[in-house]
């Protein structure tokens, strides 16, 4: 699959629904190493770019069958023309949305871009996600690439990592300023194994919860990221 034009492409049925039960397995198996970054919000690391996150057989075979039997390993050199010599990033993102609580803590719903050069990363549903619980929401053309818009993004990276990090101070909205218009939002609803491709250098978000009840997205995140990085040390999550 290649991104878009846009900046995204969507992919049905990336994988079967035994393989999305295989994860959700191991997601119930291992939850004592996820990391619970915000009441709201736990992380599951399964890989890294030195390989499975944790000794555990049941990781080295999850990731086994994800990058080379299900082919995203492929997927990844294809979408990012890289070959991937190291491991890309995986992990299983468990968002939460509680009645009592109005506002999501991890404020991933203000637009955002990770960085401010072409970069790709893989969501791939583990429920049924719709615009009632978080479906991710991405500025379709924006990841073109225009230098006001690579200066502004990065002076935000910089506010962003030096004030504070995540852990302090909400992403800025990247739409401030955009240049440029006639961009639209495309919210990427689908069902438990479709795929979103991505290019990070868009400005997307997560998409907000109905609060009439508890409701929740689980995705698996393969971020390709890693694969552009020479040198293992430099890469995020190394």
């Amino acid at each position: 699959a290649k991104c878009s034009k846009d900046g995204l492409v969507t992919v049905p049925a990336m994988l079967d629904l035994s393989m999305v039960n295989e994860v959700l397995e191991l997601y119930r198996k291992h939850g004592a190493n996820a990391q619970h970054h915000f009441t709201d919000f736990t992380e599951l690391v399964i890989c890294n770019t030195k390989g499975p996150a944790q000794p555990d057989p049941a990781y080295a075979a999850l990731v086994d069958r994800l990058l080379n039997k299900c082919g995203l390993s492929a997927q990844g050199r294809d979408l990012t023309g890289v070959d991937l010599r190291i491991y890309p990033f995986i992990a299983i993102l468990h968002f939460k949305s509680f009645v009592d609580r109005p506002d999501q803590s991890d404020g991933q719903n203000t637009p955002h871009a990770d960085v401010f050069y072409p970069s790709f990363k893989l969501f791939i549903y583990l429920n049924e996600v719709g615009v009632q619980n978080g479906a991710f929401h991405y500025l379709l053309g924006s990841h073109r690439f225009s230098l006001r818009n690579a200066i502004n993004a990065y002076k935000d990276s910089l506010q962003y990592y030096f004030r504070g990090g995540k852990r302090q101070l909400y992403p800025v909205d990247a739409t401030a300023g955009l240049e440029g218009e006639g961009y639209q939002w495309f919210p990427a609803c689908g069902h438990p194994g479709d795929g979103v491709f991505f290019n990070v250098q868009g400005v997307h978000k997560r998409g907000d919860f109905l609060k009439d009840s508890y409701r929740e997205r689980l995705v698996l995140l393969v971020d390709f990221r890693q694969a552009e990085v020479p040198i293992q040390g430099l890469a995020a999550n190394a």
